[in-house]
């Protein structure tokens, strides 16, 4: 991977932020954790292109930020602490897996694995990500598996990046946790999908879902007037945003309906492999829809009951 300097950040952050991108080695592991949850396709064309790959620091910013807490936490002392930054390795089904799990620590007499996550405020008020409850509780599993210790408790310690000096600036999130038995399940039916996307074409490779793309659906958006800056209120339908926009016009004469298209936000602004990616290429060059007609993996249901 080539690292550019667009926006001439100082060499001494840029080679900073470069030896910060070691934390996410997965060592001599065939996948790691957050590459098996996450969609095949990502993970074989990073593996077929990612010397090709250009990516300007400027687009790590975040990460290093995250990284910083990382590092925080790895000097950590207190005897309630378990373990920290604690990289494991564990054979499934012929592929060897590494996992690194933030913290496990005693707290009101029980055992808490805590997983950090860099985000926003919005994001963590919604409902947990389905990719981190998977994450969590692949490394509750992994680490019984290796250590033959029973966490009670999986959480998400959220950093928020965009809040003001009068917000909290952290939370911990509780995390639904499944049973060991589920996640071997689990974890040995992504594998097998996995190896057969990799014995595949390309072209034949499943599209990534909704989920892994970071996909946001048409809006129907209600303004006030030309220019305004912000909606009275998106709706998900336009016969709602169209009964709205008929209630606003006695107070709103100029109201009308923006119609604001479906995104795919990590196709189109996080994931470096947009310009390999046969359907992404594909749906900006309009041979296919944005409509994900695929049913959700079996795979996924497993821990979603």
């Amino acid at each position: 991977m080539y690292i550019t300097n667009k926006k001439n950040y100082p060499k001494i952050m840029v080679d900073t932020i470069k030896q910060s991108l070691d934390r996410y080695s997965r060592g001599d592991a065939d996948i790691s954790v957050t590459e098996l949850i996450g969609s095949p396709l990502a993970r074989i064309l990073k593996a077929k292109h990612g010397h090709e790959l250009e990516v300007d620091v400027d687009a790590l910013y975040f990460m290093f930020y995250g990284n910083v807490a990382h590092k925080v936490m790895e000097c950590l002392v207190s005897d309630s602490i378990l373990y920290k930054e604690h990289r494991m390795f564990l054979e499934v089904k012929g592929k060897k897996i590494s996992g690194a799990l933030d913290i496990v620590y005693k707290e009101s007499g029980k055992l808490r694995l805590d997983d950090v996550k860099f985000t926003t405020k919005s994001v963590a008020d919604k409902p947990i990500k389905k990719a981190w409850e998977r994450q969590a509780n692949l490394y509750r599993y992994m680490l019984y598996r290796t250590e033959n210790v029973k966490v009670n408790e999986l959480g998400i310690i959220a950093l928020y990046r965009n809040s003001t000096m009068y917000d909290s600036k952290c939370a911990r999130l509780p995390v639904k946790m499944f049973t060991i038995e589920r996640m071997e399940e689990y974890l040995e039916k992504q594998i097998a999908f996995h190896k057969l996307c990799e014995s595949e074409l390309i072209a034949q490779i499943p599209e990534c879902t909704p989920e892994d793309r970071w996909h946001e659906p048409e809006k129907y958006a209600v303004m006030p007037k030309p220019g305004a800056k912000k909606s009275l209120k998106n709706y998900d339908t336009r016969e709602m945003a169209e009964q709205r926009v008929d209630r606003e016009k006695a107070k709103h004469p100029e109201v009308f309906l923006e119609v604001r298209s479906a995104k795919n936000k990590r196709c189109e602004e996080a994931c470096p492999m947009n310009k390999f990616c046969w359907w992404y290429q594909d749906l900006e060059k309009g041979y296919i829809t944005d409509s994900y007609t695929g049913s959700e993996p079996e795979r996924r249901k497993i821990i979603e009951d």
